[in-house]
């Protein structure tokens, strides 16, 4: 394993067609971001060793009941955490994309709760949760921004269960788009109506909790409508609020969340 601090600067990684450019800027902001406090990550990248992992497509981080010792940050590619049913069935409860942080639930448990896969090929720099914690608690004001990182994860979590309790098949849609765009504005890319995705319909029916024929059709519906165009590995989101227009208000498009974190 790469030591980040040795080529934090100078590593291009790439996912699908988009370049990313490992930096401290880059590190630093998703910190800042994740606990809502400018300067934040900066402090907490000065305590802290991290290390780059590549992760080969289908190979798991870590599975159900493992105990976690690190965080990760997504530098490219996907993850994906998931739970196999008893019936068999699998059930994807979030994609993680380039400079989403994965696994703050394990700052308070050990045991994991998901399994964590690498979708395709990846490349992850780990954080131990031990070293973390600790800066976290000698940062000035370290809880109160966990804390508010806690409850911005908590009303995201509340608006996916109104969604998935009441909104039909096309507002679920509506909402994963939505979330993946928000990510894609969080990261700053320029065009954040192109959504890169490697995941297949099969996937999302999963994620979704719906039939292939379901997402088929809504789709298409979605396609019909002209909110969206579909291309191999791309999803090109055309008018965003007639995209909102079909989430029966159970959608704030106003908030820009990062769901399926």
């Amino acid at each position: 394993m790469i030591r980040l601090c040795k080529c934090i600067n100078t590593t291009i990684f790439r996912s699908d067609e988009v370049p990313f450019i490992v930096s401290e800027y880059h590190l630093t902001a998703a910190l800042d971001e994740l606990l809502g406090r400018a300067g934040s990550g900066e402090i907490l990248l000065k305590k802290i060793q991290f290390t780059v992992r590549k992760v080969s497509k289908g190979d798991s981080l870590h599975h159900i009941g493992d105990e976690v010792s690190s965080l990760y940050c997504v530098m490219s590619g996907w993850l994906t955490s998931s739970r196999e049913l008893a019936n068999g069935d699998r059930q994807i409860l979030g994609f993680h994309v380039p400079f989403d942080l994965v696994g703050f639930e394990y700052l308070g448990r050990a045991d994991a709760v998901s399994t964590l896969t690498a979708y395709e090929e990846t490349s992850v720099i780990s954080i131990p949760i031990g070293s973390l914690k600790k800066a976290i608690e000698e940062m000035p004001g370290g809880a109160m921004a966990i804390a508010s990182m806690l409850s911005r994860r908590l009303a995201a979590a509340q608006t996916r269960l109104c969604v998935f309790s009441n909104g039909k098949a096309h507002v679920k849609l509506a909402h994963l788009f939505h979330g993946l765009r928000s990510k894609q504005i969080r990261r700053g890319v320029t065009d954040y109506n192109v959504l890169n995705i490697p995941f297949t319909q099969s996937d999302i029916a999963d994620l979704l909790g719906m039939t292939n024929v379901t997402v088929n059709r809504q789709m298409k519906r979605l396609r019909e409508e002209n909110c969206v165009s579909f291309k191999s590995g791309k999803i090109v989101i055309l008018d965003y609020e007639r995209l909102m227009s079909f989430s029966d208000g159970l959608i704030d498009s106003t908030v820009a969340v990062d769901e399926f974190d």
